[in-house]
């Protein structure tokens, strides 16, 4: 027997397993739940500011641009700023991402 195909790119193929509900299905008027690594994403974002460092170095989110693009995808308004220059830890980086929630936090999805 052949298993279904289960990429986020083609319709109706899991994507409630990558993302902890159901995208495939109609719009809803409230906001997902989000689960794991991507609601501890989202709620260090609603506190304020948090660069992609913090969330990999402070909080071990490896795939942190990984998360913020599943928020996305789920609706939430994350915006990003590039740094051109940040201290973190005693060291000048540069060209570090730092995410904001937007105004309204979050947006119904565009239907694809």
């Amino acid at each position: 027997m052949k298993k279904k195909n289960r990429h986020p790119n083609f319709p109706n193929s899991g994507q409630k397993e990558l993302f902890g509900h159901d995208t495939a299905g109609a719009a809803s008027d409230e906001p997902p739940t989000v689960t794991g690594q991507a609601a501890i994403v989202l709620e260090l974002i609603r506190n304020g500011p948090v660069t992609s460092l913090q969330l990999i170095v402070d909080y071990t989110i490896t795939n942190a641009s990984t998360r913020i693009t599943e928020l996305r995808r789920m609706g939430f308004n994350i915006e990003t700023n590039i740094l051109k220059s940040v201290t973190f830890r005693g060291r000048i980086r540069s060209g570090i991402a730092s995410y904001t929630l937007g105004k309204p936090e979050w947006l119904l999805p565009d239907p694809k």
